[in-house]
């Protein structure tokens, strides 16, 4: 986890440096919903990430979803969100964006 850690590091500093509001979007993959823990094992690992950037973590919403399967595509390149993934991301991702570009609104004033 500490290289994991290292690049998230990596990755905020980078956006920063470029005048950029970093935020992690963790989701997970198929493979995470057929295990016994379901990918919650991750969960303190990226909490601990908060410190660093915003961390916006769906697993709990693909895991407790009716059928999680729906919740992908499958296709050439393996796993990808399907649109109902995509829009169960996108409403998790909307209030921290909203929550962003207020933040930006009130700097530029």
């Amino acid at each position: 986890m500490r290289l994991l850690t290292a690049l998230v590091e990596r990755f905020a500093a980078t956006c920063r440096d470029a005048g950029k509001q970093p935020l992690l979007l963790v989701m997970p993959q198929v493979v995470d919903l057929e295990r016994a823990d379901r990918g919650r094992v991750y969960g303190d690992v990226f909490a601990g990430m908060r410190r660093l950037l915003p961390v916006v973590d769906v697993t709990s919403r693909f895991t407790e979803a009716a059928d999680p399967e729906s919740l992908f595509s499958y296709g050439r390149l393996g796993p990808h969100p399907s649109d109902r993934g995509n829009a169960l991301i996108a409403d998790a991702l909307t209030p921290e964006v909203a929550s962003m570009l207020a933040r930006v609104r009130e700097s530029a004033r």
